[in-house]
């Protein structure tokens, strides 16, 4: 039986506060007014997986409040000093996406952006199914989803070929995200709906035939008698090409797409151009690749049954001495590089497996050597296999290796499509100085022919949202949107971040995918690719 807390609870003393952080929103906090003075010390009870746990509920002048357990859907309050209980000692039964979807929407409407955003646009038919990831395999599916949480990837792995469409109420990434690239090339549609009486219609037609359409950007959609009987197109096989065998460290002014693959031989590329002034006012970080023939050389050397021994070759040994020499010939600081996944199966023309490989970061002297490891094992991963075996890539055909690079922290990162089909550049810009943190990115186009940068959406901060019971959003509190301040000086910058998007795109016959970051005004390219699946 479903709850529906904003029509169903009559008790109006509770607030709630769903917190923004990047993409995420959640139910962060409970709190009373204690307008029926039980108590000086009450705690918040949560049934948290057949248990009950408590938190003290500490008062700020106007609310006693608590953090909310993870995943509550129901609460108690209790004053330790009296023994009473709000509600009569009554269980509160709440749904917390209820208030997560009324803060979105409020965050959305307070900056002008329309309710819905299409991730693919296109028109397709397909059975209605909600809710669930147990999806039929017999007949084409409209997925309707509440909510895709995290990076995504865990809905996109359970989607077969016969899900044409994905339609949720809430999604947390980004337009040009790895994820939302990984959804254009599995379905026709995509859409984030958040208009309440739209979306709970769409959810109506749970079990029955539509046809849906968001070509415009907004989606439309109707019942169907019939659907189309086949599924998406079959999925090549992704041709993976064989690497020599090279068994030394490369650095990039030597790299080519036979001796490490496209992403390595791109970002030597890269550097070519930066150094001969075709990329203007562009740099790209130092680093060098180690291959696969070099990897499998040092697994031997490490590979001894003694621990003690093991470790001092990990530690001290030829190896790990080569790589620190080469590191401070560079005059990078080894405990500042970054680690990053550089297989053959990256970056191709058709297939950018964007997302799948993992890349680390170093804090210490130790740590480089230990992800080198962790990078290659990555192809092991759930995400991997399951990309691996949808584009029919055997384990035998893939070919790992390494690229040791220098890490800049920027102020801001970004990523670049050269090209929307509506001849502008598009740019996504996050303020990294949040960290993990880092807010809902900004959007920005730059047309081609007049030179002109557009925010279309502007990154809006961290944020607090109370609600009352009823849905009613009390207060709305925002930080700094630093990106604001610094927008004047951004804006010469970001034309040379599109202008030098544009060089790549002539120079590699295709529009490309490029990431980098800007550090006190200073412009960074860490790579680029060849779009595989456009944003629309």
């Amino acid at each position: 039986m479903k709850i529906n807390p904003v029509n169903n609870i009559n008790f109006k003393k509770n607030y709630f506060c769903v917190q923004k952080r990047g993409e995420l929103y959640r139910l962060n906090q409970i709190a009373t007014d204690n307008e029926e003075n039980l108590g000086k010390e009450p705690v918040l009870i949560g049934h948290v997986e057949g248990e009950d746990y408590e938190r003290p509920m500490s008062y700020n002048g106007k609310y006693y409040s608590a953090e909310a357990f993870s995943g509550t859907t129901n609460y108690k309050i209790y004053y330790k000093d009296t023994g009473k209980y709000e509600n009569g000692g009554k269980s509160r039964v709440i749904n917390p996406l209820n208030y997560m979807k009324i803060a979105t929407k409020a965050d959305k409407l307070s900056d002008g952006q329309n309710l819905e955003y299409a991730f693919a646009k296109g028109r397709t038919s397909g059975k209605v199914v909600v809710n669930t990831l147990d999806i039929p395999k017999d007949t084409p599916v409209v997925l309707v989803l509440d909510e895709i949480t995290d990076d995504g990837y865990h809905v996109f792995k359970k989607l077969g070929n016969n899900v044409k469409a994905v339609i949720t109420s809430s999604c947390h990434f980004g337009a040009l995200t790895h994820a939302a690239s990984a959804y254009r090339n599995k379905v026709h549609v995509m859409s984030e709906i958040l208009d309440d009486d739209k979306f709970d219609e769409l959810k109506n037609c749970e079990g029955k035939n539509i046809t849906v359409n968001n070509l415009s950007g907004v989606l439309n959609y109707k019942l169907t008698d019939e659907v189309e009987t086949e599924t998406p197109q079959n999925v090549s096989k992704v041709i993976v090409p064989h690497l020599e065998y090279t068994d030394r460290i490369l650095d990039f002014d030597e790299l080519t797409p036979e001796n490490c693959g496209n992403k390595g031989y791109r970002l030597g590329i890269l550097k070519k151009l930066s150094e001969n002034g075709v990329l203007k006012d562009v740099t790209v970080p130092k680093g060098f690749v180690l291959p696969e023939g070099y990897l499998k050389k040092a697994e031997e050397y490490f590979d001894v049954e003694d621990e003690e021994e093991k470790l001092d070759r990990i530690f001290d040994g030829i190896y790990t001495e080569e790589i620190r020499d080469k590191v401070e010939s560079l005059g990078v600081d080894i405990s500042k590089t970054i680690i990053r996944s550089n297989f053959n199966t990256e970056d191709l023309s058709e297939f950018s497996s964007a997302g799948i490989y993992d890349s680390f970061r170093n804090y210490n002297e130790i740590e480089p050597f230990l992800h080198i490891k962790d990078v290659v094992e990555s192809k092991k991963s759930e995400l991997a296999k399951y990309v691996h075996n949808r584009y029919g890539i055997k384990d035998s055909e893939i070919q790992p290796s390494v690229i040791v690079q220098d890490y800049i922290r920027p102020d801001y990162n970004f990523t670049v499509y050269s090209d929307d089909k509506d001849n502008n550049v598009l740019i996504e810009l996050t303020d990294y100085r949040l960290g993990f943190l880092e807010t809902t990115p900004a959007q920005i186009k730059y047309n081609k022919d007049t030179k002109e940068i557009t925010l279309t959406k502007k990154q809006k901060p961290m944020a607090d949202f109370w609600l009352d019971e009823n849905g009613k959003i009390l207060e709305k509190n925002y930080d700094e949107v630093r990106m604001d301040r610094d927008w004047e000086s951004l804006v010469p910058v970001l034309k040379k971040v599109a202008s030098n998007s544009e060089i790549l795109e002539k120079f590699f016959n295709a529009p490309q995918d490029i990431e980098g970051g800007i550090k006190n005004g200073k412009i960074y390219f860490w790579q680029t690719r060849d779009i595989v699946a456009k944003p629309d």
